[in-house]
């Protein structure tokens, strides 16, 4: 216990060995002028330890405050033990992070950046990198970290001879040893090796090896530039731990590579296969597709040989019967003539012998020469009628032979139509379907086609409207037949029509 008339003593003894006197000094003042409060703080002494500090105020009897009670209580191996604790927490949760970033992520790159840059924080140095090894042993600077003010050299290629030795390779590195300097001039350092640390602004490092599985992949590697530092066992140990994980992450990485390679091989592998096996479809579609051409063909060639022979026949059925067609035509009005003039002939001699004998008038009565003289120009004129219409058939049908030919010409495409109408004359008759046909031809010019198969899409289209049509008319007689009692259809139903048209487009 001091007393407050003590103080300057208290002062004089205390003060020198503390670390921030003016702090404590403040404090000391600031709790005189507040004689009831009571105050725990910590002090750091010069020589680095540490003392807890309580004051509570001494008080008479009456409450009155006459002096204080400081009590001192050194804590300095519990704030060691608590700081190592906070250090190496901090520690795990860096490798913790780093841990994690390797298990989510797949690129090595990232990786090693991340873990330079939480490195370099954590240490609070001045440069972290990753350096990589060439298999000729010389190596480049991959990622690195850096701190404001100092030189980068990430992507600069080094070569040391210090790395060219096997035996050091294998002694120092491959073993997993760590290699501390505090101080490159105090290290026993060759002048080329202190010459080449100096040229990248390194006083002081900590390099730690990161191997591939037995084979030493690179290094990491901790940079002290602004001077000398001594490395303590803690970041040593952090620094060891971290090139244990990121030659785990590089090991996966490299695993990863590989399954990747296999796959993507195996990938190209499939895709090659599929691309085969698209070739053999589309292949046997090309064979299926020509097949069809051939077989279309071959049906083509087969049709145009029957519509050749169909041409041939109609043409030589035509030639038959045009030739003794135009016999009677050149000589049924010569015929007629004939008759005439036999007729005028009978007529002379009724008037000059209208008392003909018995012979005569009995034939007269048996011939009924009245009818014979008024029917027979009758029967001439229907045979001129019948061997015009048997004229104009065996002209149809020689325009329809015309199937057989295979060269582009120019047709009328009315006649064509006529023609084909002409031949179909008999489908239209009214015992057989009584439809009929409306013409409204346009004035179209000729047309550069193949006349025998226009003629041939004209006989289809009429066949197929007339089958149409008498099919329709048939279904119509079989629902008026079944139907109830209570429908009813009408007597006369619309007459079939079909409706041919022609017209020039301009499209």
């Amino acid at each position: 216990m001091i007393k407050s008339s003590d103080k300057e003593e208290f002062l004089e003894c205390v003060l020198p060995l503390i670390a921030e006197p003016l702090k404590v000094f403040s404090k000391v003042e600031y709790l005189e002028q507040h004689p009831p409060l009571t105050h725990k703080d910590e002090i750091q002494l010069t020589d680095g330890r540490i003392f807890e500090l309580y004051s509570t105020p001494a008080l008479s009897a009456t409450g009155t405050c006459y002096g204080r009670i400081w009590s001192f209580r050194d804590i300095t191996q519990n704030k060691r033990t608590e700081q190592q604790l906070k250090q190496q927490a901090k520690q795990e949760r860096l490798l913790s992070c780093i841990n994690q970033r390797i298990n989510q992520s797949l690129n090595l790159n990232e990786v090693l950046n991340t873990a330079v840059e939480e490195v370099r924080k954590f240490i609070k140095c001045d440069r972290t990198l990753i350096y990589r090894f060439n298999p000729d042993w010389t190596g480049t600077v991959d990622v690195e970290s850096v701190g404001e003010g100092w030189m980068r050299i990430v992507g600069t290629t080094i070569e040391d001879d210090f790395f060219k030795n096997p035996e050091v390779i294998s002694f120092l590195y491959q073993d997993g040893y760590i290699r501390v300097i505090n101080d490159i001039y105090n290290a026993n350092l060759s002048p080329c090796h202190i010459e080449l640390l100096e040229k990248l602004q390194v006083r002081a490092n900590l390099v730690a090896p990161i191997l591939q599985g037995k084979k030493l992949w690179g290094l990491l590697v901790v940079q002290q530039c602004s001077g000398v530092r001594q490395w303590q066992q803690q970041e040593i140990e952090c620094v060891r731990k971290l090139s244990i994980q990121l030659s785990m992450a590089i090991q996966q990485a490299a695993l990863f590579e590989q399954v990747s390679a296999e796959l993507k091989e195996r990938q190209a592998a499939e895709a090659a296969l599929r691309e085969s096996e698209t070739n053999l479809k589309e292949k046997a579609t090309q064979l299926e597709q020509t097949l069809r051409e051939l077989k279309q063909t071959q049906l083509q060639l087969v049709q145009n040989e029957k519509m050749s022979s169909l041409g041939q026949l109609v043409a030589g059925i035509a030639h038959e019967i045009n030739n003794p067609i135009t016999f009677i035509s050149g000589n049924i009005s010569h015929a007629n003539q004939y008759a005439q003039n036999l007729l005028e002939l009978v007529q002379l001699y009724e008037q000059h012998y209208p008392q003909p004998a018995s012979e005569i008038e009995s034939l007269i009565e048996d011939i009924d020469i009245d009818f014979l003289r008024e029917d027979l120009p009758k029967l001439l004129s229907s045979m001129k009628f019948g061997v015009n219409r048997l004229e104009t058939l065996v002209a149809s049908l020689k325009n329809f032979s015309r199937l057989d030919e295979a060269e582009r010409k120019c047709m009328n495409v009315e006649q064509g139509m006529e023609n084909t109408l002409l031949i179909l004359q008999h489908r239209f008759k009214p015992e057989v379907s009584n439809i009929q046909v409306v013409k409204d031809y346009g004035n179209i010019p000729s047309v550069d086609c193949y006349p025998g198969q226009l003629n041939q899409v004209f006989m289809n289209l009429l066949n197929n409207a007339i089958d149409a049509l008498n099919s329709g008319d048939e279904q119509a007689d079989k629902n008026k037949g079944s139907a109830s009692t209570e429908l009813s259809f009408p007597d006369h139903a619309p007459t079939p029509t079909i409706w041919i048209r022609t017209e020039l487009s301009e499209h």
